[in-house]
């Protein structure tokens, strides 16, 4: 009996060392990554956004084309948006559906995204400019890029508010998916980004961002001190905070 009340023990001081080394399901490198995944996102829906409001400009970047209900923007290879969101270049090809009332449109993406992580993507929403004021409701349906030899895909309803001196972004029913593991999701609420602060590497001076996987969670909240360095404290639920560079 006693060999084998020890035997059992040994058994189960095994299983709890082997929970205890196992890795989390919000690594710190993964946390850091699915932020910018999602301000990425918002990024370019942002971009795209500003067009689809006037799709009757000229700008040079994008490249605007427009046949009745069908406005096609075209980055080509690599440009800076004439929009100021960001000072990182743009690639990638956008075509929109909008109706002649305007307001709505419905698109794909080819192509699309900074530097070398284009994306796909199918995209649907709203939007509207009054005054120095533009805003949208913008849902990726999908939006779909490879990352470290992984394919990811997002989807997420966008509130997107622009005006003279920045934007405010916020996101619901967020989630990004992996070939493998369990998808992610995320809540953005009122991140505030100064004007030209948008882009591959976003530091919102306010608002908060969650990521939920299974049982755990990483939150994250913004301040002008966040702004400034590119790191953050993070909470998480399954262990101490730790302090993560979101924008090396």
């Amino acid at each position: 009996m006693k060999i084998r009340f020890l035997f059992a023990a040994a058994l189960l001081a095994g299983c709890q060392t082997t929970g205890a080394d196992a890795e989390p399901a919000l690594p710190n490198a993964l946390v850091t990554q699915l932020t910018g995944s999602v301000f990425m996102a918002a990024s370019l829906a942002t971009d795209v956004a500003l067009n689809a409001a006037d799709p009757d400009a000229d700008p040079v970047c994008p490249a605007v084309g427009a046949d009745n209900d069908d406005v096609v923007l075209d980055y080509g290879g690599a440009c800076l948006p004439d929009s100021g969101i960001t000072d990182v270049e743009i690639g990638g090809l956008v075509e929109l559906t909008m109706p002649s009332s305007g307001g709505l449109f419905v698109g794909t993406s080819t192509g699309l995204g900074f530097l070398n992580l284009p994306t796909v993507g199918e995209m649907s929403g709203d939007v509207v400019r009054s005054g120095p004021l533009t805003t949208s409701d913008f849902e990726w349906e999908t939006l779909e890029w490879t990352q470290n030899g992984a394919i990811r895909t997002l989807s997420a309803l966008l509130r997107i508010e622009v005006d003279d001196s920045g934007y405010t972004l916020g996101a619901v029913g967020g989630t990004i998916e992996f070939d493998t593991g369990d998808p992610i999701q995320f809540a953005l609420e009122d991140a505030r980004m100064a004007a030209g602060g948008l882009g591959d590497c976003a530091r919102p001076e306010s608002g908060s961002l969650e990521f939920i996987r299974g049982g755990a969670t990483a939150s994250l909240d913004f301040t002008p001190e966040v702004a400034t360095s590119g790191a953050i404290e993070v909470t998480f639920s399954d262990r101490e905070p730790e302090q993560l560079a979101i924008c090396p």
